[in-house]
C-alpha cells in the first residue's frame, strides 16, 4: 500500500498561520522537528533521502514520487528557514543542517538504510551526513555537486566578484535564503576533501552547463559500482533530466536490497 502524509501542523493549518502563530507568540517555542516541514511518500526498505540545493524546496523532486514510491520511501523537505519550513536562528552550518535533518527523521520514524540524493549545495549535506554515519548510507548520489575546490582557486577579484554576483541575486530574497547564501563559502570547510568510503556506492552526475567534471571527481570512490556521468543541462538538471536519472535511482537502490 501506498501512503502519503504532509507533516504534522503543516497538514492542518494553512503556512501563512504557522508563520504569524510562530512571530505572534515566540515564547510557546516549537521543538527543531516540529519547525521543519517535510513529506513522507511511498513505503520501501530503503528511504531515498532528497536534498534540494541552496535556498530550494520540497517540490523540486514532485516529478520523481510517482516513479519511486512503489518500492522506496521518499523523504522531500525544506531545511530551516526555507520553503514552508519555520525560521530559526541557528547558524546555517552544515553540521547543524545534518543534525536538523537527523531529528526530523527521527521524528518521522525512518530509519536506515538511506539513499541520499544531493544537488549542488544540498551535496554538502549528503556528504557530511555520509562521512558522518556511514552505517546508515547504502547509496550517495550527487547531482551537480557543488565544486568546494574550485572556490579554493579563486583569485581575490574573482571570489570579489562571485560574492557581489551572490548578494546581488539574493537582495530580495527571503531571509532564510539569504542564510542559507551567507553561509555558504564557509560551508565548504565541513566537506573539503570528503569523499564516500569505499564501501558505499556513489553516482555523479555532472551538468554541462559549467563543466565541473574535474572538480567532481574529487568526489568518486573506489566502490565497483560507483560512476561519474556527465549529462547535457543546466545546473538544474535534476529537473530537466529527471526522467534519465529515476532509473540510475531505482537501479541502485535495488541493488541495495
Amino acid at each position: 500500500m501506498t501512503i502519503t502524509m504532509s507533516y504534522r501542523h503543516s497538514a492542518y493549518f494553512p503556512v501563512m498561520f504557522k508563520w504569524i502563530f510562530f512571530l505572534a507568540f515566540p515564547w510557546l517555542g516549537y521543538s527543531q522537528a516540529d519547525s521543519i516541514y517535510s513529506e513522507v511518500t511511498g513505503k520501501g526498505e530503503i528511504t531515498i533521502i532528497f536534498e534540494s540545493g541552496m535556498a530550494g524546496t520540497h517540490d523540486e523532486w514532485d516529478s520523481y514520487i510517482d516513479s519511486l514510491k512503489g518500492s522506496f520511501t521518499l523523504f522531500t523537505y525544506d531545511r530551516a528557514g526555507i520553503g514552508q519550513s519555520l525560521p530559526t536562528d541557528a547558524p546555517r552550518s552544515i553540521p547543524q543542517m545534518v543534525e536538523e535533518l537527523r531529528s526530523e527523521l527521527s521524528e518521522r520514524g525512518l530509519s536506515p538504510p538511506y539513499l541520499l540524493v544531493g544537488h549542488s549545495m544540498g551535496s554538502y549535506v549528503s556528504r557530511y551526513f555520509t562521512d558522518s554515519y556511514p552505517e546508515e548510507v547504502v547509496g550517495l548520489v550527487l547531482i551537480d555537486p557543488s565544486p568546494d575546490r574550485l572556490y579554493d582557486e579563486y583569485t581575490d577579484e574573482e571570489m570579489e566578484d562571485f560574492i557581489s554576483f551572490g548578494d546581488e541575486a539574493m537582495s530580495e530574497s527571503p531571509e532564510g535564503d539569504v542564510a542559507e547564501w551567507d553561509a555558504y563559502l564557509s560551508n565548504r570547510a565541513y566537506v573539503r576533501g570528503l569523499a564516500a568510503p569505499d564501501t558505499i556506492p556513489v553516482i555523479i552526475l555532472s551538468a554541462t552547463q559549467w563543466d565541473f567534471w574535474e572538480y567532481h571527481e574529487d568526489y568518486l570512490n573506489e566502490h565497483p559500482e560507483s560512476v561519474h556521468l556527465q549529462m547535457e543541462a543546466t545546473h538544474a538538471i535534476h529537473k530537466e533530466r529527471a526522467l534519465d536519472i529515476i532509473p540510475l535511482l531505482i537501479e541502485l537502490g535495488n541493488k541495495q536490497l
